[in-house]
């Protein structure tokens, strides 16, 4: 328990930085940070049930869209003010880098596994926020502007 709220500190303080980085506007950067925090909330709670990571990442993703749509509502804000640094945990930066070394240092046949599986990441990461965006748009009820 103590290393999953380290965890989700350590997700607070990335994506609050990022949102500070990217100037975010300071009276949303608690809650782009909030995104953040509760995508990677998912993406470890996934891990716990389930060992896939298109899953773990679809699923966070999701989160985080569905997350970032109703806070832009609220404050009417644009979406990509919470959904930009709320994906900041889940880029799937270990892979790229595994991919530049194995480039440089060699495993070089490991090279297209490493690439496969970054763009499936990034992939399923991209579907969830397109998923939860035309989910929104096909249900929103008559009288609520879509954003």
């Amino acid at each position: 328990m103590v290393e999953f709220l380290i965890k989700l500190a350590g997700a607070w303080i990335a994506t609050w930085g990022f949102a500070y980085l990217v100037k975010t506007p300071g009276k949303f950067r608690l809650y782009a940070a909030g995104v953040g925090t509760l995508g990677w909330a998912v993406y470890l709670i996934t891990e716990m049930v389930s060992d896939g990571v298109m899953m773990k990442n679809f699923l966070a993703a999701l989160a985080v869209a569905i997350l970032s749509r109703m806070m832009a509502r609220h404050f009417k804000a644009p979406v990509t003010v919470f959904v930009i640094p709320g994906i900041l945990p889940l880029v799937p930066g270990a892979g790229m880098y595994q991919i530049v070394y194995a480039s440089v240092m060699g495993p070089g046949e490991m090279v297209g596994t490493y690439v496969i599986q970054t763009l499936q990441i990034a992939g399923v990461i991209a579907l969830g926020i397109f998923l939860a965006d035309t989910v929104q748009k096909v249900i929103t009820p008559k009288g609520f502007k879509k954003i």
